[in-house]
């Protein structure tokens, strides 16, 4: 063997030794051998360094379902799943390892940004203005579109589009109004001054007539209004609503990654350890919480309670 294959030999040996470490040391999760993507309805996915996140049009209980059967194994809280253990070196004791979590989440109360005006105040106005419809039908119309209030738009700027909704319909509005026959303050005092004139000479019958003509623009701007009024916008806001509603996702599902070495799926132990950290953590929120409310009910204390107080703490 030559110098030169010597060479090349050496470096294909180091190459092959540093490569497969800096594929374990590089940035990309790997999903956890144990999870199958959930193949449920208007799927979408977005991934960070920390975990693949999926949105899905099914329900929130559906979800926890499919994960229950195909996972084996019971949520430890509120739609968690423990998958395992991202392990870096497993027979070594000492080093830091991290839980890998299935999450599924609901849209309920995860957004509030979109109020009811924002969905329905338009078709609110309409009622209101042109009467031409009625409350049971805006009843029927937020029962089914309610939804969209809470709910996630991961690739949509649902805020964007209501708004761009409602400038295009006030656009309508106003080019409609601008088509309005109209006749400015000189051509009315014109008219008059005209009217005045044939009254003087005796020419009644010539002023009535440029009267009824001066009238007319009045007439037809009073029923070009009329008509306004009795145009429905109605159908054009839940063509909007409709938009949205193509775009929104009730369910978000988060499944944590692994970097290092090793994935550990977790045993059943460490489940029943975890869900009952889990129950505990959720009882402590609770009593915290109902003990705020018996704070905020508990009527303020009395001058003579709190001068009592004063005198115990400072013994006088």
């Amino acid at each position: 063997m030559n110098s030169k294959s010597g060479t090349i030999l050496v470096f294909a040996v180091i190459f092959s030794l540093i490569l497969p470490m800096a594929a374990i040391g590089s940035d990309e999760g790997r999903l956890p051998p144990t999870v199958k993507k959930y193949p449920g309805r208007g799927s979408t996915e977005l991934t960070s360094y920390a975990s693949l996140t999926l949105y899905t049009t099914d329900s929130t209980d559906k979800v926890i379902a499919f994960y229950r059967n195909s996972l084996n194994m019971d949520p430890v809280g509120e739609g968690k799943f423990l998958l395992g253990t991202d392990a870096t070196y497993p027979d070594k004791p000492g080093h830091t390892d991290s839980d890998v979590w299935l999450k599924v989440l609901s849209a309920k109360g995860a957004r509030d940004t979109l109020k009811e005006g924002d969905l329905f105040g338009f078709l609110q106005k309409e009622i209101m203005v042109k009467k031409r419809r009625s409350e049971k039908e805006l009843q029927q119309v937020k029962k089914k579109y309610a939804h969209l209030a809470q709910a996630w738009y991961p690739d949509f700027d649902v805020d964007k589009k209501l708004d761009s909704c409602a400038e295009e319909t006030r656009s309508n509005v106003t080019a409609s109004r601008e088509r309005m026959p109209s006749r400015n303050k000189e051509q009315e005092e014109e008219m008059l001054a005209q009217m005045q004139q044939l009254m003087a000479q005796g020419r009644h019958r010539e002023a009535a007539a440029l009267a009824q003509k001066s009238a007319r623009p009045g007439m037809e701007t009073s029923r070009a209004m009329q008509q306004e009024n009795k145009t429905d916008h109605w159908d054009e806001w839940l063509a909007c609503l409709d938009e949205v509603d193509r775009h929104d996702f009730q369910t978000k599902i988060e499944i944590g990654l692994y970097h290092n070495r090793h994935f550990i799926p977790s045993t059943k132990q460490e489940r029943k350890k975890a869900a009952a950290e889990e129950t505990a953590r959720s009882n402590e929120i609770q009593a915290r919480e109902q003990k705020r409310a018996a704070e905020k009910k508990e009527p303020p204390a009395s001058v003579s309670e709190q001068m009592n107080k004063l005198k115990k703490m400072f013994k006088f």
